[in-house]
């Protein structure tokens, strides 16, 4: 049985990564700013060389640099962070329809059930042609009981109906699908309940990134950058539950 996708698992390790290199930062530059102050004091004689770059920088630039290195960093993690969940989401959708062979065939498997109900409710119409009418409220009970009888015969309901249309509008919305969109498409193709709060805060942090990535911001201090990485990484556990537990079901033995 399948506890978490492999979405999520990609998701997982790609959030890991980041942390792991602020980890390394948090760690690298006090014991850079010790060495210099060992170098100054002549009890080194020099800071270690950097990887990649020839030689080592001046002093006096990396003082300059390193006041700011948690602003700077806080600003790459919610970059890295909200990318990262934007594609865990097109991951997920594309994953849950491959459960079921690929977007393609789960679509032609879709568009066959709906053809083929067509002709099986013929001999239902009969039936189904009472509640071919201007509802009416004083007929409820008749409907109820004819709505029953036709939901014990498998007779499928103009909503079930449409649901090809509506899968089909979602693989169309893989290839173009906008950050803003990502809470409306969690609700209403899926039924993940999103909470006004993490509605609003997942906005928020949209527009932070969008405000980072076009050169408005270029500062976020590294707490809140970790804070933002632990909402988005708990709402991909929610959504990620929610469509394991609804979605991730096989249709077909064959």
């Amino acid at each position: 049985m399948i506890k978490s996708s492999r979405s999520y698992h990609t998701l997982k390790e790609q959030i890991q990564l980041s942390l792991d290199f602020v980890l390394l930062c948090c760690h690298s530059v006090p014991a850079l700013k010790g060495y210099i102050k060992a170098v100054e004091k002549g009890k080194a004689p020099k800071i270690p060389d950097p990887d990649f770059f020839k030689s080592a920088t001046g002093h006096s630039r990396l003082k300059q640099i390193m006041p700011n290195y948690r602003k700077t960093m806080g600003r790459f993690l919610v970059l890295s962070s909200f990318s990262y969940f934007e594609s865990y989401i097109s991951d997920i959708i594309e994953e849950s329809f491959f459960i079921n062979g690929g977007s393609a065939e789960f679509l032609n498997a879709s568009r066959n059930k709906r053809n083929d109900h067509f002709v099986d409710i013929t001999s239902l119409n009969e039936k189904a042609k009472k509640l071919r009418e201007k509802k009416d409220k004083s007929k409820s009970e008749k409907y109820r009981k004819t709505i029953n009888e036709l939901k014990r015969l498998n007779y499928r309901f103009p909503s079930e109906l449409f649901a090809f249309y509506g899968l089909f509008q979602l693989q169309e919305k893989l290839g173009n699908m906008r950050a803003v969109d990502i809470p409306d498409i969690m609700e209403n193709a899926f039924g993940v309940n999103i909470t006004t709060d993490e509605r609003g805060e997942f906005n928020r942090i949209r527009e932070l990134r969008n405000n980072i990535a076009h050169g408005k911001i270029i500062e976020v201090d590294l707490s809140e950058a970790i804070q933002i990485n632990d909402f988005l990484k708990k709402l991909a556990i929610k959504v990620d539950q929610h469509i394991i537990r609804n979605f991730f079901v096989i249709e077909s033995a064959t």
